[in-house]
């Protein structure tokens, strides 16, 4: 199984980009509530098979909501908002665990977490976590997200579109008890957003998801009779030309001693697949030679 996680922001206000008013009108305003830079974070995954895990959010509190929780979301909270290594090892255990858990009487099977290039996902106590669930992690280095991460190329905008319909209905039908004392407009309740998250989520097409993987390279077929698929055409550049020198085999985890193999055979090759941009990459006593980020991260995900 391979599973794509990302962390998105969601902001409690979204204004529309467009309005309508009279012509040579140079001062508009506009009715919100006040709340345009207040955010949750939201934790989404999803597998190459299409299928989505729980949507977990993470509320700005000291302390965690007391409040009925949807079945097809998980709820957390933390000072600023943000999702930590504390947090990424909760989400891990219970959410990512959940999904692939074997069906009685069967071992749990090795499953692949492709994750963005983020420190809290490169901790010795993470890469624990990890192996627990015989999961293993395919980071993403800083540069290719757009390049390479499913959620990011393909589904966070429909995601994010699906957010903002639920947000104008719900603005659209504010009633008196949605306002303060003083006649300002509340921020959204919590109860609101789980609610425009969970249907949000819920209504991203699984054939959407299944594309991304297919057009980032990474659940297509091994005898490339589908890398026409691939969305984004990376150039070719020669080993010389590219930047290794502050990256190593530590953002891979130790997972990737076939894809190493690999890289060393390619050394006599005049010319490598990489991607648009340089990414700095360390090499450590020769175990690694010059490469490219992406080439590392598309060799790891084939092995």
């Amino acid at each position: 199984m391979i599973v794509n996680a990302d962390q998105t922001a969601l902001f409690l206000e979204m204004p529309q980009e467009r309005i309508v008013d009279h012509k040579g009108i140079k001062t508009v305003h506009v009715h919100t509530t006040g709340y345009e830079k207040e955010r949750v974070t939201v934790m989404l995954a999803c597998t190459a098979t299409g299928a989505k895990l729980l949507a977990y959010i993470i509320f700005k509190r000291k302390h965690p909501l007391k409040i009925p929780v949807p079945n097809n979301v998980v709820i957390r909270a933390h000072p600023k908002g943000w999702m930590d290594e504390r947090l990424v090892q909760d989400w891990i255990t219970k959410v990512l665990a959940l999904h692939v858990k074997p069906p009685p009487g069967r071992l749990r099977p090795p499953s692949m977490l492709v994750l963005d290039y983020y420190r809290g996902h490169l901790t010795e106590g993470m890469k624990q976590t990890m192996r627990l669930f015989k999961i293993m992690p395919a980071v993403i280095p800083g540069g290719c997200i757009s390049v390479l991460q499913p959620l990011d190329v393909c589904i966070n905008r429909s995601f994010k579109a699906g957010v903002r319909m639920e947000y104008n209905e719900w603005f659209s039908r504010v009633s008196i008890n949605t306002f303060t004392r003083t006649g300002n407009l509340k921020k959204p309740p919590p109860e609101v957003v789980m609610r425009w998250v969970g249907k949000s989520w819920a209504v991203v097409p699984c054939e959407l998801i299944q594309k991304s993987f297919k057009v980032c390279g990474i659940s297509n077929a091994l005898d490339a009779s589908e890398d026409h698929l691939i969305l984004h055409q990376l150039k070719e550049q020669a080993p010389d030309e590219v930047d290794v020198s502050d990256w190593g085999p530590s953002v891979l985890m130790g997972t990737t001693a076939p894809c190493a193999m690999r890289q060393r055979r390619m050394k006599s090759s005049p010319k490598m697949t990489s991607c648009p941009r340089k990414m700095p990459v360390k090499q450590t006593s020769g175990a690694w030679t010059t490469t490219h980020s992406a080439t590392v991260i598309v060799l790891m995900l084939r092995c």
